[in-house]
Formats: structure tokens, C-alpha cells, sequence
């Protein structure tokens, strides 16, 4: 028997994440929960994510999951570090992957970040930056709060998704960003609206790739990797309705997503 990758998020962002899985681990099952019904996780306060998470990861553990990707920047900044403490399983963020690839492909180390208004006030893209270079690279940050809302909806082109995202890139670009974080796993949905908002080439960091990879490593480092050509399945939970999420959610990933159930944790 498999044992399945959890993957948690507010909503269907953790989506972006769970596609790179599906295509780097093709072998892996995938167990994801979206708390749809408190979506977005930037409006909610540290204590309320992490009481959330924890919700969760405990049910995780009960489906007896290998590992956890936290598809979510505000719980990989604010309660990555305790989960580690008090789950015996590897634990796995988006924000180190990104990162590490936005220092490795910046040429001018000119790093900008969009990111829901907690991420950006915990700092903790920044306080990465700071542990991984010595170079004394700042990080440019933008709260972006009319994003989130806007994937949710599948809105992801068009006149509101291109104001939602000049608003907020333009400021950036201004500041003379070469390259720049997602900072939000809703917002790979939205590249290509972000690449023609920018009047000038900028890299965009896709945190969903490089974790991706980041697991695949983990996994078979400790010998939990599968590799079996049987077919896999994957299971969808959400705390809210599930027929938005089926519904977006099946247009994000370009596959049918039939087994998307209603589990409030």
C-alpha cells in the first residue's frame, strides 16, 4: 500500500504545488485539503493559522500520510518551524525553494515579492534571504490582497485580473526588480497575467516547481519514494462547499478532479 503526500492550503492554490507532484512524482498519491471555508489565510491572525493547521496536520497523521507540503506561504512562515517540533515526519514549505532559486537566477540579487499581507509582515522570505546570502540583499514586498479572491473564482485574464495585478507589480517593477517571488501558491495561476502586466523582463519564481523537486529529493533520500506503475488515485477534501473547488479547481489542474469531498476538521 502507497502511502499518500499530504499537501494542505487555504483553497485551491496549493493546486500549482500539487500539479509539479503529480508530474516530478508521478508514482506518489496525493491527500490534499483545502479550508475553503476559511480562505484566505491572509486575513486571519498567526494564532488562527496555526490553530488551523494544526486541525490539519492532525489529520493527516490519522491517514498516515509520508510527508506534508505546506502549499501556503503563511503557514510555511508562521507554523512550519512548530510542525516540524511536533509531527516525526519530514515537513516540507514553499518558501526555502523559492528562495534559494530566486538568489540562484537574479542577476543583480534585485528581488521583489508579492505575497497575501501576513507573509509580508512575518518577514520570512527576507529572514531566508538573510540566513542563505551573506550579500546583504533586501527584499522588495507588496501585499496583494485582491488576488487570492481572484483564482479562487478562476479569474485569472481579463480587464479585473490585469488591474488586480498592475496595482501591485507595477510599484515593484518601479523599484528596479529583476526578479520576482510568488509568494503565494494561488498566484502561479496568474503568471501569465503578471508577465504582461511587466513593461520589462523580470523573472518570476514559481515556488511550486522547486518544492516539488524539493520533495522528490527528501523522499527518496530517506527511502520513502515510491516507484510503483500502478495507477495512482488522489483524494481532495475541503472544509467548505466542494463544488466550487471542483470546479476551478479541475480548470487550474486541466484534469477532471471526481473525488473531491466535504470534511469539516
Amino acid at each position: 500500500m502507497i502511502k499518500p503526500v499530504g499537501i494542505l492550503d487555504s483553497g485551491v492554490g496549493g493546486l500549482s504545488v500539487a500539479s509539479k507532484i503529480m508530474t516530478h512524482l508521478p508514482s506518489e498519491e496525493i491527500l490534499y485539503y483545502g479550508d475553503t471555508a476559511n480562505v484566505p489565510y491572509g486575513e486571519k491572525s498567526p494564532e488562527q493559522i496555526k490553530r488551523l493547521v494544526f486541525r490539519i496536520l492532525d489529520f493527516f497523521m490519522n491517514k498516515d500520510v509520508k510527508a506534508v507540503v505546506m502549499a501556503c506561504n503563511s503557514s510555511s512562515a508562521l507554523v512550519l518551524d512548530d510542525a516540524r517540533k511536533h509531527y516525526d515526519l519530514p515537513i516540507i514549505g514553499v518558501i526555502e525553494p523559492a528562495v534559494r532559486e530566486a538568489l540562484r537566477i537574479s542577476p543583480g540579487k534585485k528581488i521583489g515579492l508579492i505575497a497575501n499581507a501576513v507573509t509580508v509582515k512575518s518577514g520570512a522570505h527576507q529572514s531566508m534571504i538573510t540566513s542563505i546570502s551573506r550579500n546583504g540583499v533586501r527584499i522588495a514586498s507588496m501585499p496583494c490582497p485582491r488576488l487570492v479572491p481572484l483564482v479562487e473564482q478562476g479569474l485569472l485574464e481579463g480587464l479585473e485580473a490585469e488591474s488586480a495585478v498592475r496595482e501591485y507589480v507595477l510599484p515593484l517593477e518601479a523599484q528596479g526588480i529583476d526578479t520576482l517571488i510568488l509568494g503565494c501558491t494561488h498566484y502561479p495561476f496568474l503568471e501569465k497575467t503578471i508577465s504582461k502586466v511587466f513593461k520589462r523582463p523580470v523573472y518570476i519564481v514559481d515556488p511550486a516547481e522547486f518544492t516539488a523537486l524539493k520533495l522528490k529529493g527528501i523522499l527518496a533520500s530517506t527511502g520513502r519514494k515510491a516507484d510503483s506503475e500502478v495507477p495512482v488515485s488522489h483524494c481532495f477534501y475541503v472544509s467548505g462547499d466542494p463544488e466550487p473547488f471542483k470546479t476551478v479547481g479541475s480548470m487550474l489542474l486541466g484534469r477532471s478532479l471526481d473525488s473531491v469531498s466535504r470534511l469539516d476538521i
